[in-house]
């Protein structure tokens, strides 16, 4: 078995730490005589879900376009991280059938000839790969600190969803899209000073911004990821 990343065994310590900081309340509350039933029963059963700001069309073919052409991400190939991690968690958490989400990985190809021509536009984009909808998540932000010296990866986007054959958007109507921040916690290491551990550090920073990216479409509990965000 494939041991876990290191962003899914942050998340399993929080709610590890969660459910035993749950307990050690109940306890006390119960040992006090306090009348704080409510209070025991939010920690217990965890912090509140966070709704989905839009729900997909799950009968229509989906592609995510993650577009990063003021080069923020250091590597094209972290683009292909971040919309594998958007679509695995489609499948398992928005309920997107596995054969009607195209790989995000068509439209790398799609594009890899602009430096040759024109930018492509977004529907042509979707068009071209089959797509009747288009998840679209423009980098605005990738690091591995905010500041240059804490090793605490951050990452922002904004993300618009594309009706490919209308050729108009859907979600939200007008503006530059619903902004995503991921701000991983801080790690106890120092900054990573290898090509490999930076490579690692990279991939791990590019999955956490697509489980983000992804989480505007379904809800979810808050972890160890979604702590650290403005949602």
């Amino acid at each position: 078995m494939p041991s876990a990343s290191p962003l899914m065994t942050r998340i399993w310590n929080s709610r590890t730490r969660l459910a035993g900081a749950a307990l050690m309340l109940a306890a006390a509350l119960a040992s006090s005589g306090c009348n704080y039933v409510a209070a025991a029963a939010y920690v217990i059963e965890g912090p509140p879900k966070v709704d989905a700001k839009f729900k997909l069309d799950k009968t229509k073919r989906t592609v995510v376009f993650i577009d990063d052409r003021t080069n923020v991400v250091p590597r094209r190939s972290l683009r292909q991280v971040m919309g594998e991690s958007v679509e695995s968690e489609l499948i398992s958490n928005a309920g997107m059938d596995a054969s009607l989400v195209i790989p995000a990985q068509s439209t790398l190809r799609a594009t890899s000839a602009e430096r040759l021509g024109a930018p492509m536009s977004i529907v042509d984009v979707g068009r071209l790969v089959g797509a009747e909808v288009v998840i679209y998540a423009v980098i605005t932000r990738f690091a591995l600190s905010p500041d240059g010296v804490t090793f605490t990866p951050v990452g922002t986007a904004n993300v618009k969803v594309y009706d490919a054959v209308n050729n108009a958007p859907i979600f939200p109507m007008a503006g530059e899209g619903v902004p995503v921040n991921m701000l991983l916690p801080l790690k106890e290491s120092s900054m990573p000073s290898g090509i490999a551990e930076k490579n690692a550090a990279e991939e791990d920073a590019a999955r956490a911004l697509g489980v983000q990216i992804a989480r505007t479409f379904f809800s979810y509990e808050r972890d160890a990821l979604s702590g650290n965000l403005d949602d």
